[in-house]
């Protein structure tokens, strides 16, 4: 996929990306997840393409994922260092699981 200014930047959901771009096929940057079976988030992975990096996208989902667990209060267990990184910080070390 190219990059281009032109492109839709809303996030969007799906029961496991939360991205941004025009659709899951057209993506600019994702965090993959899923819910275990005892209600926890699991973030397996965030990506950004190259020529969108730099632009705070992976900061925009990953409070995106903060959302979601508070919504559904709950915690999140990171195998994706993007996310483990923010989670090890004061301001949301109360959603790591």
């Amino acid at each position: 996929m190219r990059y281009n200014k032109s492109m839709k930047t809303a996030i969007k959901m799906t029961d496991n990306y939360i991205y941004i771009g025009e659709d899951t096929d057209n993506m600019i940057g994702f965090i993959k997840y899923y819910i275990n079976r005892n209600g926890i988030i699991i973030a397996e992975h965030t990506l950004v393409i190259p020529e969108a990096q730099g632009k705070g996208y992976a900061k925009k989902l990953f409070l995106r994922l903060i959302e979601l667990a508070e919504s559904k209060n709950t915690k999140i267990t990171a195998y994706c260092s993007y996310v483990h990184q923010h989670l090890n910080t004061p301001e949301f070390a109360r959603y790591l699981a």
